[in-house]
């Protein structure tokens, strides 16, 4: 059975029996429970943990990947899972973050976030930027990692009658300019859409369909996209 929510379902055959909560959802993601403290309002809360990359998800796939980075940037940063996951994965070892976003509370609470970490992980270093992705100057790092605004292609839009508006494509399309050159290993994360997965392909990069409650116990299908991995 699974208990469905806003931010996913939740499998009950991982042993969780509770009801759908804030904390829960939290720990099973990797998100560090201070996160409560900077958005008090639940509906808030779980619409940013639905649109966020899970830590625990983005652990996962570097150590699969068996990545070895001192440098990173993170583009369409949100609240951080890909940072955060890279974190997780690295620590103890030397690690530069940057990432960018363009929403400043999203920003402000990634920046909490990071400092957090920061706390027990001192061979932490990171800036967050606040910026328009498209205005960003891509720097030669180890690892670039992102997860365009997904709205226009995710299922959650069944209101729109499954629309596939223009920001999510022309946002990957940015992204693959902006990385085209670019010698890291780089990862993307977003909704599964044939369009997305023909167009990354196309763009060079190895695409897969995952189902995240491979890592997590929640039933999350996205599109993972790698190149140079």
């Amino acid at each position: 059975m699974t208990l469905p929510t806003v931010a996913g379902n939740w499998d009950r055959m991982a042993g969780y029996r509770e009801k759908f909560n804030e904390d829960l959802a939290l720990w099973i993601q990797g998100f560090p429970p201070v996160l409560r403290q900077y958005i008090t309002n639940r509906r808030e809360l779980i619409d940013v943990l639905a649109d966020a990359m899970p830590p625990l998800v983005a652990y996962n796939l570097f150590r699969e990947g068996k990545i070895k980075a001192r440098s990173a940037v993170d583009l369409f940063a949100g609240i951080g899972g890909w940072s955060l996951g890279l974190a997780l994965y690295s620590y103890p070892e030397p690690l530069y973050i940057e990432a960018v976003e363009i929403d400043p509370l999203k920003a402000k609470v990634l920046q909490v976030l990071l400092r957090f970490i920061k706390g027990f992980y001192e061979e932490l270093e990171y800036n967050v930027v606040v910026k328009d992705v498209r205005n960003y100057e891509l720097q030669n790092v180890d690892v670039v990692m992102a997860s365009p605004p997904c709205e226009d292609v995710s299922p959650l839009n069944a209101f729109q009658h499954f629309r596939e508006y223009k920001g999510t494509i022309e946002l990957t399309e940015v992204f693959i300019e902006k990385v085209k050159d670019s010698k890291a290993m780089i990862f993307y994360e977003n909704v599964y859409s044939k369009k997305l997965a023909d167009l990354l392909a196309s763009a060079g990069f190895t695409v897969s369909r995952e189902d995240f409650s491979k890592y997590i116990p929640q039933r999350r299908i996205r599109l993972i996209a790698t190149k140079n991995v």
